[in-house]
């Protein structure tokens, strides 16, 4: 009896791993065939993106998926801006083929170009990123969160970046039917002093701290043809978000309308004392003396929330941000 039972514990034990194997295989091919649509869809809609070479291993375990040399480029006039990384890792559980960890910790390379013929060719060595994402049955992205330490980048060519550093960055992505919820948190800012040197001086060159709490409105999937559609007619909206800058503390709401000369729209700022805000402004040279005043005294008519914090609306347009129809900042 006992030499049957070990027959069949080994015949049972062959036949599982068997089957695990076929399971595998399968979700192997599934994997790459899903890696090369995705590409395939983002080369479709107006991207470039290469790599060299995928590698799949991991059995019997894990799927671990390595991406040689990934480079992800926009080729549209409206976006133009290219990733390049080095090896790019992605891993999940055999038995949870849709949740997967991302990896990145080697050098990259960010190349952006703005409308007026600006360039910021950046490296970042390296560039820490560690993520969670998980997908749907059909494998589309349902969430997505990205963590990033010590972010530093080096300008190489042309205007260098407009951060020295970030120490702590948080990105999540969520699909919510049509819509995307998107919260932004970076910590410790260092700003690049040839860019923000008359803020800097007023300010200090840190910057405490940013969150961002909004929905990317009309977003009917979180890939590369959603996003597409979505720079052409979509909508960000956020009713809370925060900046905190030494004595400079600002909150907020937006709702911005993405179009063909970027974001645009209103924004309602709260300000616990307008005019340190005003102050620094005047230090900054963003506003004149005797434009100080007059704004002092419109702020004054501005209404009180609940906090007894003024709200004081700006507005976004042509790459500017206006203050009682004025310019007072310029992207």
């Amino acid at each position: 009896m006992a030499k049957i039972s070990f027959k069949r514990s080994l015949i049972c034990g062959a036949i599982t791993f068997a089957l695990f194997t076929v399971y595998w295989a399968l979700g192997q091919k599934f994997i790459i065939q899903k890696f090369e649509s995705t590409i395939a869809e983002a080369n479709a809609s107006g991207y470039d993106v290469t790599h060299k070479g995928v590698g799949l291993s991991g059995f019997p375990l894990y799927y671990s998926v390595r991406i040689g040399t990934p480079n992800i480029a926009a080729n549209q006039a409206e976006k133009p801006w290219a990733f390049r990384g080095e090896n790019l890792y992605f891993k999940a559980p055999s038995w949870a083929p849709l949740r997967w960890n991302l990896h990145h910790s080697e050098d990259a390379r960010i190349d952006i170009r703005g409308p007026k013929d600006q360039r910021w060719l950046f490296d970042v060595s390296p560039l820490k990123l560690d993520g969670d994402i998980a997908l749907n049955l059909s494998g589309g992205l349902k969430t997505l969160d990205l963590r990033g330490r010590q972010i530093r980048p080096r300008d190489v060519i042309g205007t260098g970046p407009p951060v020295n550093s970030i120490e702590k960055m948080d990105i999540s992505v969520e699909d919510i039917g049509t819509d995307a919820g998107i919260t932004l948190s970076f910590e410790d800012i260092f700003l690049n002093a040839d860019i923000w040197a008359n803020l800097q001086t007023v300010l200090g060159p840190r910057l405490e701290r940013v969150t961002i709490d909004m929905m990317a409105q009309g977003l009917d999937n979180i890939d590369s043809n959603g996003w597409d559609a979505f720079e052409t007619d979509g909508i960000l909206q956020s009713d809370a978000f925060r900046i905190q800058w030494n004595a400079l503390q600002l909150s907020g709401k937006f709702t911005l309308k993405y179009g063909p000369n970027g974001l645009s729209g209103p924004v309602t700022l709260n300000v616990e004392n307008e005019r340190d805000l005003v102050d620094a402004l005047e230090k900054a040279g963003l506003i004149s003396k005797n434009r100080k005043t007059q704004v002092l005294f419109a702020l004054q008519l501005a209404p009180k929330n609940e906090k007894g914090q003024r709200e004081i609306p700006v507005n976004i347009a042509d790459g500017a941000i206006l203050f009682m129809g004025q310019p007072v900042y310029k992207f």
